[in-house]
């Protein structure tokens, strides 16, 4: 069984991409609610 801190949503890998590319830069996300752990 996966923990948590394992699983890499598409947000979360766009959020480090975005992060690395344009430090500092503001980002809006949109979309539904996330992934349910509980």
């Amino acid at each position: 069984m996966l923990k948590p801190e394992e699983v890499v949503t598409s947000a979360l890998a766009t959020a480090d991409y975005i992060s690395e590319q344009s430090p500092g830069a503001s980002v809006y996300m949109l979309g539904g609610s996330g992934l349910n752990t509980g």
